[in-house]
């Protein structure tokens, strides 16, 4: 079994290598096919992109990627920073993962492909009750 994580702003160099890989296929999900094997897909999305904006403005200004449940510091690409509002670049991510997220669907569907959906409240919230259990 193997996972492969692939997000919107590098799908389209991800596929051009494929092609370069597998040029005897005729699309994106037969090229994937040829790569991996049977291929299942899952498309983790987030409802509330305005939430999901500001996580990523703030992850990028504070440089703060990735934070365990206690605090732990998992990845940092540069060092911390003052955090300033920029409704600016808050709404010019929120076209940007919306716009992502259109484009998700219409290669679904361009590629006959009937992801497993999935969303981040969803998930984060099953992890949630999850790990409260334990």
């Amino acid at each position: 079994m193997f996972g492969l994580r692939l997000q919107r702003h590098s799908f389209d160099f991800f596929v051009e290598k494929l092609a370069v890989l597998h040029p005897d296929s005729s699309g994106d999900r037969e090229r994937l096919e040829a790569a991996f094997g049977r291929t299942c897909f899952i498309h983790l999305t987030r409802r509330d992109k305005v939430e999901q904006a500001i996580s990523y403005v703030k992850a990028h200004q504070s440089g703060l990627w990735h934070q365990a449940p206690d605090g732990t510091e998992l990845e940092r690409l540069s060092e911390p920073q003052t955090l300033a509002y920029d409704p600016d670049r808050i709404g010019a991510c929120v076209a940007e993962m919306t716009a992502d997220d259109e484009n998700w669907e219409r290669w679904f569907e361009a590629e006959a492909i009937l992801p497993l959906k999935i969303t981040y409240e969803t998930f984060s919230g099953s992890r949630s009750r999850r790990c409260a259990m334990c």
